[in-house]
């Protein structure tokens, strides 16, 4: 009756539900959960059987329904990344500048300086060009990600300018991303990460009637990215409070322990001096 329930009149209600009684009653149905199905259509008849109840969601519904139309013809239908709510994936496997095969050249390698700088230090997998939701995404892969980039960015074999920070923030993210604990997390924080991001893009959109008409595809990407570096800027700033929170912690418990140790080490000779005996 859904479908037609902006021209269904009241005395129809009383008629439809004597028509499902004769179906699925249980008294005269012996499938299986036609006594649930029986009980649901019951429950719907007792609450529309007012007229002035009935009244009232017809016209809740009507508006709904045109509420939605209106949405429809405002927003329109969008093509692309924007009409499933999702991101424009991101290219991982390309991102790194060195080359995939052979000796890279001088400009490759400070290209590749300059995107490894450019990285947050949090952004793991961005520093070492890894995808976190593709099958290649182990500690083995990444230990053989880490190697190939090292032949190129180690201090010991590159004096380019800015290469020893480089290779820091290489090693950063090759030392938690090959902890099979860590990378769980990680890679479970970055989904998680990216479904928000993907909500965020959608309700800015729907808030200004749309992707397709308002922003080209460059301008979107560019607001995704945007996006995720500040969703990535926060986690970073919660992940070092934390650690300072920790870090704090246990300077605490060793000070305490230490100054237990030097009392207990002052009563000690203290008890030993008053020893007669």
């Amino acid at each position: 009756m859904e479908n037609d329930f902006e021209r269904v009149q009241f005395s129809e209600v009383s008629k439809t539900y004597r028509r499902i009684t004769l179906l699925v009653h249980p008294d005269k149905c012996s499938l299986p959960h036609a006594s649930d199905a029986f009980h649901v259509a019951e429950q719907a008849y007792k609450m529309v059987n007012e007229e002035v109840v009935f009244e009232r969601l017809r016209d809740a519904y009507r508006k709904k329904k045109e509420k939605e139309n209106e949405t429809h013809i405002k927003i329109g239908p969008s093509k692309g990344w924007g009409a499933k709510n999702e991101l424009p994936p991101i290219q991982f496997g390309s991102l790194c500048q060195l080359a995939a095969e052979g000796a890279s050249t001088e400009e490759q390698i400070k290209a590749e300086i300059a995107r490894v700088l450019a990285c947050k230090p949090n952004d793991y997998f961005f520093v070492l060009d890894i995808d976190p939701s593709g099958g290649q995404c182990d500690v083995g892969n990444i230990t053989k990600k880490y190697r190939f980039m090292a032949k190129s960015l180690h201090p010991d074999k590159c004096t380019a300018e800015g290469v020893k920070d480089a290779f820091i923030v290489v090693e950063k993210a090759y030392r938690e991303l090959s902890d099979e604990k860590k990378l769980v997390r990680y890679k479970a924080g970055f989904e998680q990460q990216r479904k928000r991001q993907a909500a965020e893009a959608a309700r800015q959109g729907s808030s200004t009637g749309g992707f397709s008409g308002v922003l080209s595809d460059a301008e979107r990407k560019e607001l995704a990215l945007k996006n995720m570096l500040r969703e990535q800027q926060l986690r970073s700033a919660r992940l070092a409070e934390e650690e300072d929170r920790k870090r704090e912690r246990d300077h605490q418990k060793k000070t305490s322990e230490e100054e237990l140790n030097v009392e207990l080490k002052r009563q000690k000779k203290e008890w030993d001096s008053m020893k007669l005996f």
